[in-house]
């Protein structure tokens, strides 16, 4: 019974959202009414990741992403699917269901790969290492990441150059590799600002993570401070959570353990009541331990939340279906490659 009324009060929620979207629709006619293959492209890169529920409503994203399948179905339309089948996976994954997320991008790179347009096989091989970042797998990430670069090198969108370039330079902060993370951020800073994307946010407090990291204690708050802003403005929940966390990593790194309570705190309390509880694993984890030693009730708080959050990213059956299903991923690609290389020889 329970599962029904959730189920239920889900539907309900999507045709609300979509109720509330009244531009929606003349975006989606736009794109449907594009004849020239790269101007479509633009349309959708540009102007749907400029949506206002973008990055904000899991909902919002779901019923985005169905409704250009949609349209996609009854146009026969290849880039508007994948498009479709990339935007219902970010939207999973923005709730937490990396499985389902990671099944609906896949999906689209396989719909890519038939179209053959190299800005959409970009952004949907962008989209999909996403999902190994948020589990912090960094090398397929990176991969993945790596081979969008080479393909939206040879696309015309120039918002989707700017994607890979920002998240390779996240995965090498994350990876302490700091000279390539600050390269790959500062060019992609330099292209954000010219093509207006609402990642600046993303890229500003990586900087700052970098600068952090590098003992560059000022242009690292400098950064973060930016990101703060910018994320407040856009309402963009995700990253003002990211950069209130690695804020928080910041202080801690400085010997600052008043400060980094505060940041930790903060990055909790923006996305509470909100279905990106899962991003609460870092702070949480790190208030957990501050408190470990002078205050119980706020340990066992804060270490509920961690185990809750954490949990719903890596039980058991989630790690195995990830795995299995990157594996398969794998066995295709290989396919893929093989089959490339003998009708080349013929």
């Amino acid at each position: 019974m329970k599962k029904i009324i959730t189920l239920f009060c889900f539907i309900v929620s999507v045709q609300t959202a979509f109720s509330q979207s009244p531009g929606l629709d003349s975006m989606l006619q736009k794109i449907a009414a594009e004849k020239d293959e790269n101007k479509k492209v633009d349309l959708i890169c540009n102007t749907l990741y400029g949506w206002p529920g973008y990055d904000s409503s899991t909902s919002q994203m779901i019923e985005l992403g169905q409704a250009l399948i949609k349209q996609a179905q009854e146009k026969k339309d290849l880039i508007i699917e994948a498009s479709g089948f990339c935007h219902l996976g970010f939207g999973f994954r923005m709730a937490g269901n990396l499985q389902k997320g990671l099944e609906y991008h896949q999906k689209a790179l396989e719909i890519a790969e038939k179209k053959g347009n190299f800005s959409i096989l970009a952004m949907t091989k962008n989209q999909m290492g996403h999902v190994y970042r948020d589990r912090e797998d960094f090398d397929k990430a990176l991969q993945l990441y790596s081979s969008a670069k080479a393909d939206a090198e040879s696309g015309k969108n120039e918002m989707v150059k700017a994607w890979p370039l920002m998240n390779i330079g996240s995965m090498y902060m994350r990876m302490g590799k700091l000279d390539s993370a600050l390269k790959y951020l500062q060019s992609s800073y330099e292209l954000a600002l010219k093509v207006d994307t609402l990642d600046l946010p993303y890229v500003l407090w990586n900087l700052g993570g970098v600068h952090s990291r590098m003992g560059n204690e000022a242009l690292a708050i400098t950064y973060y401070n930016m990101s703060v802003q910018k994320a407040i403005k856009g309402n963009r929940i995700r990253n003002l959570c990211w950069a209130y966390t690695d804020m928080a990593e910041h202080f801690q790194r400085m010997n600052q353990p008043d400060s980094s309570k505060f940041y930790a705190k903060k990055a909790v309390e923006v996305i509470q009541n909100t279905t990106f509880f899962y991003l609460s694993i870092k702070p949480a984890k790190l208030l957990a331990d501050m408190y470990e030693k002078s205050n119980c009730d706020s340990t066992l708080k804060y270490a509920t939340i961690y185990k809750i959050a954490n949990d719903s990213l890596y039980s058991k059956k989630a790690n195995q279906q990830i795995q299995l299903m990157t594996f398969e991923e794998d066995i295709r690609q290989q396919e893929l490659a093989a089959e490339k290389i003998k009708a080349e020889d013929e």
